[in-house]
């Protein structure tokens, strides 16, 4: 600012910021040393000492920038090799165990009618031989009673807690 007398019209300040400084400050790290690359050379030619030695500080600054910017791609690289070899395997070896036992118990599920499973019938004994009754309120009542001695608790027991 001082080299162009503070008039941000100026050319000579124009080329270097087209835009305010703060909107470059705010790009991320790759994005501003893209904007600002093209500064280097530039700024080594100025007829000023002070704007060459910043130049020189800016060629340092951006060859910083591009040793981490190409960690940072390694990195990325080095993660999603291990997304694909370690997770992806890993994941695909846990859905084969979940389907191999999901398999295995409806097998066994289905040589065990729904009675013989739980131990008792399902049905009170007179729908059990094929009778009709009229009151659904006992047979939900016995349905109940095989859930709970089937789980071993009774709803009061969760009324405490």
């Amino acid at each position: 600012m001082r080299v162009v007398n503070e008039d941000t019209r100026s050319p000579r300040y124009l080329r270097y910021f087209s835009d305010t400084p703060s909107a470059i400050i705010r790009l991320g790290l790759e994005s501003e040393t893209a904007r600002v690359r093209g500064w280097v050379d530039s700024l080594c030619r100025e007829p000023e000492a002070s704007l060459q030695a910043l130049g020189a500080r800016l060629r340092k600054a951006i060859e910083g920038a591009d040793q981490v910017l190409e960690r940072r791609r390694k990195a990325g690289a080095a993660r999603s090799d291990h997304r694909v070899r370690e997770i992806a395997s890993l994941v695909d070896d846990v859905n084969s165990a979940r389907r191999s036992l999901y398999g295995t118990l409806d097998e066994e599920g289905s040589r065990q009618s729904p009675a013989a499973r739980l131990g008792r019938p399902l049905l009170p004994p007179q729908l059990a031989r094929g009778q009709r009754s009229a009151d659904h309120a006992a047979l939900a009542g016995h349905r109940l009673e095989v859930v709970r001695e089937t789980i071993g608790r009774r709803p009061e027991d969760h009324s405490s807690a």
